[in-house]
């Protein structure tokens, strides 16, 4: 290895390490953690925000090395170092963004409770169970990705309890179409929701 970190590809030391990993060999796990760290050091430095700890960053860079070991598949034509880098790059980069998000739904909590006049239609929804197990703010981002018509048709059918002709009166469109909001915004929640 150089002093940039950088590895060569084909190194078979690199190999030998890993199959010996591969089989259960703490030394040789070790010893590759060693060989990487430069590059894992250097990744959590570029990714490491304010809002982050770089030793957060630090040890995710370390899981996913561990993860790249035991899921390397080296009949596939990439290089165990390639491979990996890819791997803590993705891994890091994924962290940095949860954190952020993460961030952001705690600063619209508290935008939220600090207006307790904003007519927020979450706190209406009947299902305890359903707001104990999604967070208020998560409801909300959810929500976000609903058309007006779509949101209208959740408000106003699922929280209300409004029956499709009622809502399709108010709206002056037929109850078909409001069926139709309700079917389009319930499509993008399960999918939004799916693992």
């Amino acid at each position: 290895m150089n002093n940039s970190g950088k590895m060569k590809s084909t190194d078979p030391l690199v190999m030998q390490l890993w199959q010996q990993a591969t089989c259960g060999d703490r030394l040789a796990t070790q010893e590759l953690c060693t060989r990487f760290t430069p590059l894992i050091l250097h990744m959590a430095h570029y990714y490491q925000t304010d809002a982050l700890a770089l030793d957060d960053v630090i040890q995710v860079g370390f899981e996913h090395l561990l993860r790249a070991i035991r899921e390397f598949d080296p009949t596939q034509g990439v290089y165990f170092a390639y491979f990996l880098k890819l791997r803590v790059r993705t891994g890091m980069w994924s962290f940095v963004r949860s954190a952020k998000r993460t961030a952001s739904r705690v600063q619209k909590m508290s935008v939220n409770s600090e207006e307790p006049e904003n007519g927020d239609f979450f706190q209406r929804i009947p299902d305890e169970m359903a707001l104990a197990a999604y967070e208020h703010v998560e409801w909300a981002d959810l929500f976000d990705l609903l058309s007006p018509r779509e949101r209208i048709a959740m408000e106003e059918l699922v929280l209300q309890g409004l029956s499709s002709t009622e809502v399709a009166a108010t709206y002056g469109v037929s109850a078909d179409t409001v069926k139709t909001w309700r079917k389009r915004a319930l499509k993008k929640l399960n999918r939004a929701l799916r693992p």
